[in-house]
């Protein structure tokens, strides 16, 4: 009848837009995930741009080494370590040496270049996102 065929195309409809929405809501979620990063890396080099951030950043990298292998010995796992894993200033200064090497080649660009990319819904509205890269 025409009424049940009407009744199967708004809901084929509604089911339609339901996806749009979903999607529409799942792309606004990723560009505020990727805003909130692209803002904390540009806070990290702000940052280490400046002595007591690079103090701060060693101090960081020790904190992290000493919570792995905390980890690691909660584990029943095999793990296959260095010999000298007790040396955690050796560490530390292993990764600012490699993070110093890094920052060298990095200096003549910009640490942060900013961008302006605008996402359109299937409705035609616009999600505009400045996105900072490294």
């Amino acid at each position: 009848s025409v009424s049940s065929a009407t009744t199967r195309e708004l809901q084929k409809e509604a089911e339609r837009q339901e996806q749009i929405n979903k999607a529409s809501g799942e792309a606004a979620a990723l560009i505020a995930v990727a805003d909130a990063r692209a803002k904390g890396l540009q806070l990290v080099a702000k940052s280490l741009a400046i002595q007591d951030g690079k103090n701060a950043a060693s101090f960081s990298v020790a904190e992290q080494y000493i919570e792995a292998f905390h980890n690691l010995a909660k584990t029943n796992n095999t793990v296959i370590l260095p010999s000298n894993v007790g040396d955690i200033s050796q560490a530390v200064t292993q990764a600012m040496t490699i993070y110093q090497s890094l920052s060298k080649n990095s200096v003549s660009s910009p640490l942060i270049e900013e961008k302006s990319i605008d996402y359109e819904n299937q409705d035609g509205s616009l999600l505009k996102s400045e996105v900072s890269t490294p």
